[in-house]
């Protein structure tokens, strides 16, 4: 998909060339169908990372979902194509889980 690297792990992952506004919507689908979004990013794509983030939760609030919002940070590992050597980047990661909180009448 042309707006964000890719999924892995069930996590959105995006990058310094991301476009925020184009990520908002599947984010926003994605929330509303599954009830809960991870995103992760790495270096200078934490801040459009958090600015995605702050899209959603105002859209949320327009919207009257309720969200629960968890902030983690992962070391990065990167796998080699036999999957037996793994290589520790210097860069960690920041994941921010969203996960709708659901009603109760």
């Amino acid at each position: 998909m042309y707006y964000y690297e890719g999924q892995q792990n069930r996590n959105m992952i995006i990058s310094e060339k991301s476009n925020t506004k184009q990520l908002l919507k599947p984010l926003w689908d994605e929330l509303l169908d599954k009830k809960e979004v991870s995103v992760v990013a790495e270096g200078d794509a934490t801040v459009k990372l958090v600015s995605l983030i702050e899209l959603a939760k105002r859209r949320c609030e327009e919207q009257n979902v309720s969200v629960r919002q968890s902030t983690s940070i992962l070391p990065s590992i990167r796998t080699s194509g036999s999957g037996l050597e793994k290589e520790t980047s210097s860069k960690a990661k920041l994941k921010i889980d969203l996960q709708v909180i659901e009603q109760t009448s």
